[in-house]
């Protein structure tokens, strides 16, 4: 992730000036599973950047109506393997429609770049494990960096602007080590009550929304239990109902809402005992991580995802899964949605 913003202006630079050239009023981010929660988790920084629309749709969601608004749209397309037929197909559809494409993949020369006009390779190098995790923070720079190209470009942010902006990525980055090294004796002591959970909850504020359903798929596809993940409002309307004291809830709490978020703990545990929380300014105990997180308002986003990749890698072991390898390692071929 450093070296992507140290060669952000030949990765980004000419491209931006392109689209900006172009006069692109839209931005829209389709791509499934981590690839989709990857554009959720830029959005609000692009459009803040960029000073242009962004959205984030599923490919099953966009049709030829979509493009009704006529506005200049770019449509960009992210498969970490770059063999998804749901992403090359949507972006084949925006082709048709008179729309300009761009693919991110965490290769070159894939499927997908056969559809776009523009190639943003992801450059995270290869990633074995089935459960992606450099390719998740790297989408997400990926697109960042982007946008503040195009925003440099378009006049939306100053030059003083951009350079705070990239300061400030580059500390949060900077901070991450610290956050997977001390994450690890934690999980280490609640790994034995985790891989004993059937039934997990993951939620957060609507700054880690897209936090929690990447870490819920994260989850489930590692330790091989259901694990969904809400924003907090969403989850206290009506979820709740569903606890029980073999419940298992994970807390991403990151000061946003803090005293509401607090009480959610306080209530569920007349139910349940399995209750964890990950935090910078919480009470450090056995079941919370708490950490000097950066916290940054834009970019707080890169750190409490590490956690939960964390626990990915720890527990599966204790119930004797390897977390690199899918359950079935043909399911796609045997389903027909990637190109091999």
């Amino acid at each position: 992730m450093l070296a992507m913003i140290e060669n952000e202006n030949s990765l980004f630079s000419s491209i931006a000036q392109e689209l900006v050239e172009d006069h692109i009023e839209k931005i829209m981010i389709t791509g499934s599973g981590t690839s989709y929660h990857g554009g959720l988790n830029a959005q609000r920084f692009m459009e803040k950047v960029t000073g242009l629309k962004v959205e984030v749709p599923y490919p099953f969601m966009i049709n030829k109506n979509t493009f009704n608004d006529h506005l200049n749209t770019l449509l960009i397309g992210i498969s970490q393997d770059g063999g998804s037929y749901s992403t090359y197909n949507t972006m084949s559809l925006a082709k048709s429609c008179g729309k300009k494409t761009m693919s991110m993949s965490g290769y070159k020369d894939v499927f997908i770049d056969t559809v776009a006009d523009y190639v943003c390779t992801v450059p995270c190098g290869e990633e074995k494990a089935g459960a992606k995790t450099k390719g998740f923070h790297c989408t997400i720079l990926n697109l960042m960096l982007l946008s503040l190209q195009i925003g440099l470009k378009n006049k939306n942010i100053s030059q003083d602007e951009f350079e705070y902006y990239n300061k400030a990525l580059k500390s949060t980055i900077e901070n991450m080590p610290g956050i997977i090294e001390s994450s690890i004796p934690w999980i280490e002591s609640i790994k034995d009550d985790l891989a004993n959970a059937n039934d997990v909850r993951l939620v957060g504020t609507k700054d880690n929304y897209a936090n929690c359903l990447e870490g819920a798929l994260k989850l489930l596809e590692t330790i091989r239990v259901p694990v969904t993940g809400y924003e907090f409002e969403e989850f206290i309307h009506g979820i709740y109902n569903a606890f029980s004291k073999d419940s298992y809830l994970i807390v991403l709490d990151s000061g946003y809402e803090a005293e509401r978020l607090k009480k959610l703990p306080r209530v569920l545990r007349e139910w349940t005992d399995h209750i964890f929380i990950i935090g910078k300014d919480i009470k450090n105990d056995k079941n919370n991580f708490q950490y000097d997180f950066k916290n940054d308002e834009d970019f707080s986003l890169f750190e409490y995802i590490l956690v939960i990749e964390m626990m990915c890698a720890i527990i599966p072991e204790v119930k004797g899964i390897d977390p690199s390898i899918p359950m079935d390692p043909q399911f796609h071929q045997k389903m027909s949605s990637k190109k091999f």
